[in-house]
């Protein structure tokens, strides 16, 4: 593949709608040449050239000009959609949940600095608010906080053992 489109749901779909949402407002040298009415394709493209793990490709550009178009060629409308997610966990093939489970398993050990305040026993939540404070491009959310005190679960509780793997981690969106 030469170009593909983000799609709904992959990390790329994600950092693109932070970025969108988001990212423009906080960060906008990070996002060189864009503006808030740029649009989906063009802050993919910008993805692209800056993190090609999470973004592999640029997007396609089609016949009949479709790529000048805004986001409500996603049926994004102003945007505003993809900027309600106030927290996602770490999904499974995402770059955070690759980053967060990397670094409970090795980073912490290797390098116990670039976790402030995190120890091996840290849980995968305390690890990937630490990331995502960050690195908020490779994770662009906080951690969701369920109610219960879920997040003070630690590695071993949700099956991890010695943190090599994050398991099935899954969260219901806050509503």
């Amino acid at each position: 593949l030469e170009c593909e489109d983000a799609k709904p749901g992959s990390a790329c779909y994600t950092k693109v709608a932070w970025a969108m949402s988001d990212g423009i407002y906080k960060h906008p040298n990070w996002y060189p040449g864009l503006t808030p009415n740029s649009t989906v394709k063009d802050f993919q493209r910008v993805i692209h050239k800056l993190d090609k793990v999470t973004c592999p490709y640029s997007p396609c550009e089609h016949a009949g000009g479709d790529s000048s178009t805004n986001g409500t060629d996603m049926n994004l409308g102003n945007h505003s959609s993809l900027g309600n997610l106030e927290c996602e966990d770490a999904k499974p093939g995402s770059a955070c949940y690759t980053k967060v489970a990397w670094a409970m398993s090795d980073g912490i050990y290797k390098h116990p600095n670039w976790y402030p305040g995190l120890t091996p026993n840290s849980t995968v939540k305390d690890f990937q608010r630490v990331i995502h404070k960050l690195d908020k491009v490779t994770c662009p959310y906080s951690p969701c906080e369920h109610a219960g005190g879920d997040s003070s679960t630690n590695g071993t509780d949700m099956n991890l053992g010695n943190h090599s793997s994050l398991g099935n981690l899954e969260c219901e969106d806050a509503k």
